[in-house]
């Protein structure tokens, strides 16, 4: 059986959708997909295609896009990427429970696209404190909304459709990455606050204890995830940052994203 799933001029010759039905049936039957996929080769062969039109690998794909009542849905960090691999700017910034999401078409850099989203506005669209994700990961679902609207106002045609993130849909989106067990002691806190600090210098630079110090100095409260927040907003942009590989890419501390935990009194 042939892995090779590159859309090709014979891609829908008989023995071409073969191989890719083949392919996805195989996918399925591994415990490792998510469980939109699991034992469901349809899904994972809408999901494949979807991301052949997008331009990101099968893996991408299947752990970014989710099929949600017959849709192909996106979630706000593959959207991101796809939309900024397209050469357009996304902006996120957060300020306590309020996320701006700026979107710059490369096409049109004269304009800007905004999407704010806090949590009055969450309130108002009967999302605020809802069961799961939203009471859950609040600053997350806020960041997620955010996203996927600007991206829909201003870069659809880079999304073929796939323009709604699952939880839109009635699906449930997930964090962007598994979170490490619930912090329970302050030592634990300070730790990973510090853990966060060292990774934003390492890259781009600074004193961490004075990053920490200027954040507590605005009072955005002691969980990780709101150090992460604030570090994320800190991230230099492409046009501002000396030496830039990349135009319109903007670096994310992925891999410090941490539980929203209440810091212990």
């Amino acid at each position: 059986m042939t892995t090779d799933i590159t859309v090709r001029e014979d891609s829908m010759s008989p023995a071409a959708v073969k191989a890719r039905m083949d392919y996805a049936r195989a996918l399925a039957s591994s415990s490792l997909l998510p469980d939109a996929y699991r034992k469901q080769p349809a899904n994972v062969l809408i999901a494949i295609e979807y991301g052949q039109a997008l331009g990101i690998r099968p893996i991408a794909a299947l752990t970014g896009i989710n099929v949600i009542k017959g849709r192909p849905t996106m979630s706000a960090d593959l959207m991101a990427s796809v939309v900024r691999q397209a050469g357009h700017k996304l902006r996120i910034e957060q300020r306590g429970m309020s996320v701006r999401a700026t979107l710059i078409r490369a096409d049109d850099p004269e304009f800007q696209f905004h999407a704010i989203w806090d949590a009055d506005r969450a309130q108002a669209a009967g999302l605020w404190g809802q069961a799961g994700p939203w009471s859950q990961y609040p600053e997350q679902m806020l960041r997620s909304r955010a996203i996927t609207e600007v991206c829909r106002q201003g870069a659809s045609d880079c999304l073929y459709g796939a323009i709604y993130a699952p939880e839109e849909l009635g699906g449930v989106e997930s964090p962007p990455q598994p979170h490490p067990a619930p912090v329970e002691t302050r030592d634990q806190i300070t730790d990973l606050h510090h853990n966060l600090a060292r990774r934003f210098t390492t890259r781009f630079g600074g004193d961490p204890d004075q990053l920490i110090r200027e954040w507590a100095a605005e009072g955005r409260g002691r969980t990780p995830s709101s150090l992460h927040a604030w570090l994320e907003s800190r991230i230099p942009q492409p046009d501002q940052e000396a030496g830039a590989d990349t135009a319109g890419t903007q670096t994310e501390i992925i891999d410090a994203e941490l539980i929203p935990e209440e810091d212990p009194e």
